[in-house]
């Protein structure tokens, strides 16, 4: 039903656009149930998807299908597998620098020397004993190299700051027959040996 809002006269046909008295267009009341009927019958339904009125979407949210790009998302994977194999190429290289650095830095070319000197007993030491490292006299880096040191209370002795290379070593002491070999020492490592003198007949 219809109505004119000029001389308020209703019209029962709703085909009737326009007031037969004074040409007024004609109005309708609202009717909340009718829009809602009609926006559900507009409701159209596509396989799992809805697309329904805007004012609608409440009652009949949207289920969209998602579409990307196959071959961007490929790529984009592609990119993110480089960078990270390029960090992690960085990251192995910084630590073998790092090793490298600290091998060259521990490296000094230089070692140490340590030991006992026993007497008659293998457990009295035998202070004072004269322990010495002759550089190899073929080698002109070692051909200078003399090295001496004593034995202390407890027959303990010591020497550091050592070139590598051959040697000499040699262990004298009053009384007792001198005690020589040679000997190689590696460079930036600890070399022990243990010698007991005989005394002379």
């Amino acid at each position: 039903m219809k109505s004119c809002p000029t001389c308020n006269r209703t019209y029962s046909d709703d085909t009737f656009g326009f007031c037969l008295i004074d040409g007024s267009v004609l109005s309708a009341p609202y009717d909340p149930e009718a829009t809602l009927r009609r926006f559900e019958s507009s409701l159209v339904r596509r396989g799992s998807n809805e697309i329904a009125a805007p004012d609608q979407l409440r009652r009949y949210p949207l289920k969209l299908p998602i579409r990307y790009n196959p071959v961007g998302f490929r790529r984009s994977q592609i990119d993110m597998k480089t960078s990270r194999s390029l960090h992690v190429r960085l990251l192995l290289l910084a630590i073998t620098l790092s090793c490298l650095a600290g091998t060259v830095e521990a490296q000094s070319g230089r070692s140490w020397m340590n030991g006992f000197i026993f007497a008659d007993s293998d457990t009295r030491g035998l202070p004072g004993a004269i322990v010495e490292l002759n550089g190899d006299q073929n080698n002109d880096r070692l051909r200078a190299v003399r090295l001496s040191t004593k034995a202390e209370e407890d027959g303990k002795y010591s020497s550091k700051d050592i070139p590598y290379g051959d040697y000499t070593f040699r262990v004298s002491a009053a009384g007792y027959e001198p005690y020589e070999i040679k000997l190689y020492i590696g460079s930036d490592m600890l070399t022990q040996i243990h010698v007991r003198l005989r005394k002379t007949k």
